[in-house]
């Protein structure tokens, strides 16, 4: 069965459906119900929904607000450089951003291959981690609230050219996110600091 990140929302929504289905009609048991939500939702059955949700690990960015209006727009203008097939790849694929100097001893590496126009769309997640993330050293909030437009931008450009962007590709490319440490481990020495799995941000902290 193909893995899906699951989250605990979709959890909660499939059993809420299906206690809703099963007490409408008295016929049909829960466990039938619970597969049937499931399925509707992309899933084989309510046993893969819990299964794949089980393996998925925790979202980086999962409870930052999304990217303020004008810094969104700063991003747009550059749109046209991540074409659709680089965003088709992005939603299928393992995705790590390495800085620059690490990047260096991946460049040549035949397990990562670049792909530089990726960064029109995940370096956003990196400016929401700037912008709402927070310190090691403090449970305080950072950049959003403390800093003008102007110089939360000039960071986050700064940040955002340090950063070099690599599919996994190859016979080690992880088909689920449990195989990604399994593919760094041999592959690198310094692990990235943002990954994507399908798209999402997820966390290395396995």
């Amino acid at each position: 069965m193909n893995y899906i990140h699951t989250t605990q929302t979709a959890i909660t929504n499939v059993k809420k459906a299906a206690k809703r289905t099963s007490k409408q009609n008295p016929n049909l048991k829960l466990h039938a119900a619970l597969d049937a939500e499931a399925i509707k939702i992309g899933y084989v059955d309510f046993r893969h929904l819990n299964s794949c949700f089980k393996d998925s690990p925790e979202l980086e960015m999962g409870s930052f607000p999304k990217l303020p209006d004008e810094y969104a727009e700063w991003f747009d203008q550059f749109n046209s450089q991540c074409s659709d097939k680089t965003m088709s790849l992005i939603r299928e694929s393992v995705v790590f951003a390495f800085d620059d100097k690490d990047s260096e001893h991946i460049i040549d590496n035949p397990a990562f291959q670049a792909i530089p126009s990726a960064w029109v769309h995940l370096s956003r997640d990196l400016a929401r981690s700037m912008l709402f993330g927070k310190t090691e050293e403090d449970d305080a909030l950072i950049g959003i609230e403390q800093y003008s437009f102007e110089d939360n931008l000039e960071d986050i450009q700064s940040t955002v050219m340090n950063y070099q962007y690599f599919l996994a590709v190859g016979d080690d490319a992880p088909l689920t996110p449990k195989d990604i440490p399994a593919l760094l481990d041999k592959h690198v020495f310094f692990w990235p600091d943002y990954c994507w799995y399908q798209g999402k941000c997820i966390s290395l902290r396995f």
